[in-house]
């Protein structure tokens, strides 16, 4: 028991670690990427807990370059967690919580699949806001199955954004999942 527990939060670990240095690289190859952090005018800003702002949230407009790069990024992670539920079975049920917001993972993978790598992330839709912090965007991409089988596949990318203020700076938080197109 305490060996499952070991791997799983070693697993955690990992996969976080790799998400995050993933993520850092991306943003700094991405020149064109504006900052995350806004100032945020001070005079909306309370010490107050209990009383409420009106800090303006600001727009924020995604480089495609840096948009793809996360989008695979993210895609490639949530692969590589279903082939290491295949491979090790005393992970599946911590997987399956993880990707469970992702309706595009609702499925078993072979266990022939080794590796899976996607390439080519074309973006095939506008962005179409369902409100105010959760816009979405159909893309289509290549699955390269074992280094060998070559799949084009589609999804449905779910982004939410949040914004949290913090010292007086406004940070943006956006989180992706992933949904089937019919």
């Amino acid at each position: 028991m305490m060996r499952n527990i070991l791997y799983i939060v070693s697993f955690l670990l990992c996969f976080s670690c790799a998400n995050n240095t993933k993520s850092e690289n991306a943003i700094m190859k991405e020149e064109a990427v504006e900052t995350e952090s806004f100032k945020a005018d001070e005079s909306n800003v309370s010490d107050d807990a209990d009383e409420k702002t009106d800090t303006k949230i600001p727009e924020f407009d995604f480089s495609l370059k840096f948009l793809t790069t996360e989008i695979s990024a993210k895609l490639q992670a949530n692969y590589e967690a279903k082939i290491l539920a295949v491979k090790h079975p005393e992970f599946a049920k911590a997987i399956a919580e993880q990707l469970a917001d992702s309706k595009k993972f609702q499925f078993m993978l072979s266990d022939s699949i080794q590796t899976i790598e996607i390439k080519d992330i074309d973006i095939s839709s506008k962005f179409s806001k369902r409100n105010d912090s959760i816009t979405t965007l159909a893309v289509v991409y290549t699955s390269v199955i074992n280094s060998k089988y070559m799949q084009k596949d589609s999804a449905l990318v779910v982004m939410k954004n949040t914004m949290v203020i913090i010292d007086n700076q406004v940070k943006r938080n956006t989180t992706f999942t992933f949904e089937r197109l019919d």
